[in-house]
């Protein structure tokens, strides 16, 4: 019988970015929990270890092993993580991030689909040459109250015409 532990046998599967050259690595727990707090990594007070890797079809369990500093000021970050088989890449800490949430790589094949193999729509200025639209939803516009809700200040001091008021 042979036992298949996926998070290592799909590694095939996984494009590895490795780390260019040296990175930092954690002075201690309190640096590593300090890091992942400030990526929103982790709030609790007992920092995770583990974490998910997801692409559409599998997952793999992941550590992170440091992170890579850059930018003018060299405060934007870029994990260096793990993967059980050893392989070393790095990822964005937003991206990791997302990909801790269940719903994650979860899009319907269905919706997907119809947003690949959906035709635009045609537009025709004159009869000879049709031109390709794209349409745009916008947001419905908020009700009106909201709008009637906010008077300018001073309005709402004033009486009424016929209120008994003297001018």
């Amino acid at each position: 019988m042979i036992i298949q532990r996926p998070q290592l046998e799909q590694s095939e599967l996984t494009k590895y970015i490795p780390p260019k050259g040296e990175y930092e690595t954690f002075r201690d727990m309190d640096h590593y929990k300090e890091k992942l707090k400030e990526w929103g990594l982790s709030s609790a007070r007992e920092a995770k270890k583990e974490f998910w890797y997801k692409d559409r079809n599998y997952q793999r369990q992941v550590t992170i092993k440091g992170y890579e500093t850059y930018g003018s000021a060299l405060d934007i970050n870029t994990l260096v993580i793990e993967f059980q088989d050893g392989n070393l890449t790095c990822i964005h800490p937003a991206y990791l991030k997302e990909m801790q949430q269940s719903s994650f790589g979860k899009e319907s094949l269905l919706t997907f689909d119809e947003k690949e193999t959906a035709a635009p729509d045609l537009v025709t200025v004159d009869e000879s040459e049709p031109i390709i639209a794209e349409v745009i939803s916008e947001p419905a516009e908020k009700p009106a109250k909201k709008e009637a809700a906010k008077a300018p200040k001073g309005e709402g001091s004033k009486t009424q015409k016929g209120e008994g008021s003297k001018t």
